[in-house]
């Protein structure tokens, strides 16, 4: 047992720190995951007129072979950013362009931008792209993910490299090179990491899955 103050700091810290990382898509998640951002002193730009000038947003949609783009946390996501004002630009190894088309309904710009995050030839003209398209990017969400269920006995070399390449080399050669151009351009951002319940976790099948998790947050 807690008193109350211990309750009142325990359910701050989840708001803050845990749910973003802990619930599913579509749901209130992506409404932490803006409180978060606006923490990060954006809150004023996340609303009203003055976002559509000097505000934008860069998500990626599920970024593997089998995702389809018109579905997932990383729609919701866009989805709830260009609600509040945000120009959005997706990514994904395959076309999302439903996905801009939804988003630009909202009255807001968008942009797809095809592309493998584990690849630094690919990454690079991503970033550039958007800037020119859309404006310097504030907001950078790491979404690009892969979940399999493979036997740790059965688990291949390539396998565990494919995974770990685009869950967590991905979201760091991402913020990598968005970070190198903001710095240049002399201009601040946000990143944020979707993370997973299953990151620290002992779970059968997921001996590849769950580290890229865990080092997410270390990152």
């Amino acid at each position: 047992k807690v008193p109350a103050h211990g309750h009142r700091v325990a359910e701050e810290r989840a708001g803050q720190i845990r749910r973003p990382f802990q619930l599913g898509a579509l749901d209130p998640s992506a409404g932490f995951l803006l409180e978060n951002v606006r923490r990060a002193g954006l809150k004023a730009d996340l609303h009203g007129e003055r976002c559509a000038a000097d505000r934008q947003v860069a998500v990626h949609i599920d970024g593997h072979a089998e995702s389809v783009p018109s579905r997932g946390i990383g729609r919701g996501i866009a989805e709830v950013f260009a609600a509040e004002g945000a120009d959005v630009a997706v990514n994904d190894l395959v076309e999302a362009e439903d996905v801009v088309q939804a988003l630009l309904a909202t009255g807001r710009k968008a942009v797809a931008v095809k592309g493998d995050v584990a690849k630094r030839a690919d990454v690079k003209p991503l970033i550039d792209r958007v800037w020119h398209e859309l404006g310097p990017i504030d907001i950078l969400v790491n979404n690009a993910g892969i979940e399999t269920i493979v036997p740790f006995l059965e688990l291949t070399d390539e396998q565990w490299t494919r995974l770990v390449d685009v869950n967590l080399r991905g979201a760091w050669l991402c913020s990598q090179v968005f970070c190198q151009r903001a710095v240049a351009d002399g201009r601040k951002g946000c990143i944020v990491n979707i993370g997973s319940i299953q990151a620290a976790k002992v779970l059968p099948g997921r001996t590849h899955y769950a580290p890229t998790k865990l080092g997410l947050e270390a990152l």
